[in-house]
């Protein structure tokens, strides 16, 4: 497995941009044939700190997902993301329309919306595929290695 698909990718997941690390991997091991696979007898117990549910760590976790889609567009899937800096510059406008309105939890609250969650998904998307599309690709379309 290790020869057709050597590694995780180190611009992605914890330290990084912030996820999909497993993500991609996945999709590159589909890719190069192999199958992954089900265990539905299987229990397993997910005990989480509660701390992720706090505002503050959603936003965070909504910024690495916009983050880190950004570069598995460019990078893997080759898509192209035209006017993303016009579209960042109006994502960070109705991020700042849905808080002042007040349309949306106060700082102060814990929680987000899935509207908010969305908007700061997409605003560190278009910001971080601006970013990227100025690099030349790590990956040939959907490619199994990375390129040096």
């Amino acid at each position: 497995m290790f020869e057709k698909v050597p590694s995780f990718d180190a611009e992605l997941g914890p330290g990084a941009l912030g996820l999909y690390d497993d993500t991609l991997f996945s999709f590159q091991l589909k890719k190069a044939g192999f199958k992954i696979g089900h265990a539905f007898d299987v229990i397993s117990e997910h005990h989480f700190d509660e701390s992720r549910l706090l505002r503050k760590n959603l936003i965070s976790h909504g910024k690495k997902k916009g983050r880190s889609l950004a570069y598995l567009r460019h990078h893997w899937f080759h898509r192209q993301m035209d006017f993303s800096a016009i579209k960042y510059l109006k994502s960070q406008l109705s991020l700042a329309k849905l808080r002042l309105m007040g349309a949306e939890d106060s700082k102060d609250s814990e929680g987000i919306s899935d509207r908010e969650l969305t908007v700061v998904s997409h605003t560190q998307l278009y910001r971080q595929y601006f970013i990227e599309s100025s690099r030349q690709r790590n990956y040939s379309q959907e490619g199994l290695v990375k390129i040096s």
